[in-house]
């Protein structure tokens, strides 16, 4: 037996009755539906920017976005700080 005999079921995955799916044929699938989702995500969001309540919603959105952003990068910067300190402490 072969290496990719005996392990070919790695490969293979059960589908509708008489039928055999790949991995590889499944990956492709699930990035093409993934893509599909992403697509019809923009067009969606696109026809809802166009009223004044999805333009509300979406610079709400925005703006909790960018806070959560720099509350991020405060906490970051704030615990870099912390740590430097207690680096210096130690070499001193």
């Amino acid at each position: 037996m072969t290496k990719t005999r005996r392990h070919a079921w790695l490969f293979e995955r059960p589908g509708p009755v008489g039928t055999t799916n790949t991995l590889r044929e499944h990956f492709v699938k699930s990035i093409l539906w993934f893509a599909v989702g992403i697509v019809a995500g923009f067009v969606v969001a696109h026809q809802v920017n166009k009223t004044s309540q999805g333009r509300e919603f979406f610079s709400s959105v925005d703006a909790k976005a960018k806070a959560f952003g720099r509350a991020v990068a405060d906490g970051y910067h704030e615990r870099e700080a912390e740590l430097r300190s207690a680096v210096d402490d130690l070499v001193d």
